[in-house]
């Protein structure tokens, strides 16, 4: 487990997190404003993710692709505005995602705020498989 708690991280280099043996990683209560799929090898054995209380407003869909093994996932307190819709489409083995907090998104098929058509993603922390069919693999 790498925990980075508090450390009011901005940018994180190329490959920072490409160790094999990586599992956990804690990334919160940071400034993180941009998650980027460079951070990992081309396939990261993490299985546990926290990113949130940071300043994210996009989550790319490359940055998840990178991530097979993820299980549990945490966006909670970030800005997130929209949630790409094959962001989350090769993460097989998730169970958790949490996207509660400041703001939460709207996957990009959804309509804008304030339309009449309901949105369809799930925004708060719930088991991937209460998401909806497909989003979760």
């Amino acid at each position: 487990m790498l925990d980075l708690t508090g450390n009011q991280l901005v940018h994180l280099p190329s490959d920072v997190f490409s160790h094999d043996s990586l599992r956990s990683l804690v990334l919160k209560n940071n400034l993180i404003e941009k998650a980027d799929a460079e951070w990992f090898s081309g396939n990261s054995s993490i299985t546990w993710l926290d990113l949130s209380g940071n300043r994210l407003t996009v989550v790319p869909a490359a940055f998840l692709q990178k991530l097979p093994s993820l299980e549990n996932l945490d966006f909670s307190d970030n800005n997130l505005q929209e949630l790409q819709p094959d962001a989350l489409k090769n993460l097989p083995r998730l169970e958790t995602l949490n996207l509660a907090g400041k703001s939460a998104p709207r996957a990009a098929r959804d309509p804008p705020p304030g339309s009449s058509t309901p949105p369809t993603s799930a925004a708060q922390s719930e088991p991937a498989a209460a998401c909806p069919h497909g989003a979760a693999g």
